[in-house]
């Protein structure tokens, strides 16, 4: 009579918990590992090498792009450009005057006196 109330507590209340653990959430389990887990493996077989080799062979790339080429370019835009502003801004009017003037002389030169 003693065991008996212990036997229920076991089957009425402790047996449905493990019931539920086996039908609901081993199921779960079963579908981490078998279906989850060979994804992360997946993730850590392929895809991690290619994250390592970006990070071993890509970076040290772009860190010599912004390191060694990038001031270079900054030497180009701080100091070429100013130049070439220059050229365009002064230069080239004076080209366009000169070829203004000179071009009708031209003209003249080729049309009135080469005939001759």
């Amino acid at each position: 009579l003693k065991i008996y109330p212990l036997v229920e507590i076991i089957f009425l209340k402790i047996y449905p918990l493990v019931e539920i653990i086996f039908l609901k959430i081993y199921p779960l389990v079963e579908i981490i590992f078998l279906k989850i887990y060979p994804l992360v493996e997946i993730i850590f077989l392929k895809i991690y090498p290619l994250v390592e080799i970006i990070f071993l062979k890509i970076y040290p790339l772009v860190e010599i792009l912004f390191l060694k080429i990038y001031p270079l370019l900054e030497i180009i835009f701080l100091k070429i450009y100013p130049l070439l502003e220059i050229i365009f801004l002064k230069i080239y009017p004076l080209l366009v005057i000169i070829f203004l003037k000179i071009y009708p002389l031209l003209e003249i030169i080729f049309l009135k006196i080469y005939p001759l």
